[in-house]
């Protein structure tokens, strides 16, 4: 399992179409949970996967018209 991070100005501008976008993705099965955070006021999109990988996710992400960059992963058991 792995927890991808992405950061856009879209994130914080246009969230209802984020909400959209990740809750079809999950619904899918594509993704597991997905977390929208602000931490000191920059917009981080964690996702939770199962067996994606980052470059496709963010590929995902882009489809729904959200122009979104990698930013790091978190990985765990």
């Amino acid at each position: 399992m792995s927890t991808f991070l992405f950061k856009s100005t879209e994130l914080k501008t246009d969230s209802t179409r984020v909400q959209e976008c990740l809750d079809a993705l999950k619904y899918k099965g594509t993704i597991k949970t997905w977390n929208l955070a602000a931490p000191g006021g920059e917009p981080v999109l964690s996702v939770e996967t199962l067996e994606i990988s980052s470059e496709e996710l963010k590929h995902l992400i882009r489809g729904c018209g959200i122009d979104v960059e990698f930013a790091g992963i978190k990985t765990s058991d």
